[in-house]
């Protein structure tokens, strides 16, 4: 599998030696970059890997994990900011609400 790139940029080291069919392998990469809990999630908000660190993961981040899938007042609030299309987009949208 290729390497995963965003605008032409190459991906950081700790992304490039992930497969891309594996998420949770991708998730894991993310979060220790970011030094966080990742969550993948699909267009329908959906669940599909999540890191394997959970320290000190936020409430929602929890709820959304064990659920597997955001929360739908979630949902609804990041729609009504506009955070989708941003988010879509690479656009520099900044943090969701909560």
């Amino acid at each position: 599998m290729g390497a995963l790139t965003a605008e032409g940029h190459p991906a950081a080291p700790q992304i490039a030696q992930v497969a891309l069919v594996d998420l949770e392998g991708l998730a894991d990469a993310v979060a220790a970059m970011v030094g966080g809990t990742v969550t993948i999630e699909d267009v329908q908000s959906r669940v599909l890997a999540s890191s394997s660190t959970h320290e000190d993961v936020d409430e929602l981040r929890r709820r959304t994990i064990l659920g597997r899938r955001v929360p739908p007042s979630t949902v609804a609030a990041l729609r009504e900011t506009g955070f989708f299309p941003c988010a879509v987009g690479f656009g520099g949208c900044g943090s969701p609400p909560g």
